[in-house]
């Protein structure tokens, strides 16, 4: 299985309530997509071509992309 995620760069959150009420938090990496995009057979090469929709808020991305073995399997590249 061929997996795609979109990543915001980073994003700095004021937080009002809660346990961390007042404080300001900064993140990294923030997943705003995932999916799988396609699938292949053993010794299978080729292209493959697929859209992803993205947010302008979103600011600074970053595109990560792996094969994996279908379902809970071992990551392969």
């Amino acid at each position: 299985e061929l997996w795609v995620a979109v990543a915001q760069r980073n994003a700095t959150v004021a937080v009002a309530r809660g346990e961390n009420g007042g404080k300001t938090l900064h993140h990294v990496a923030i997943a705003r997509s995932l999916r799988m995009v396609g699938r292949a057979a053993a010794g299978e090469s080729g292209a493959k071509e697929f859209e992803l929709a993205v947010e302008p808020q979103w600011g600074q991305l970053r595109l990560v992309a792996w094969w994996q073995q279908p379902g809970l399997g071992a990551v392969r590249g």
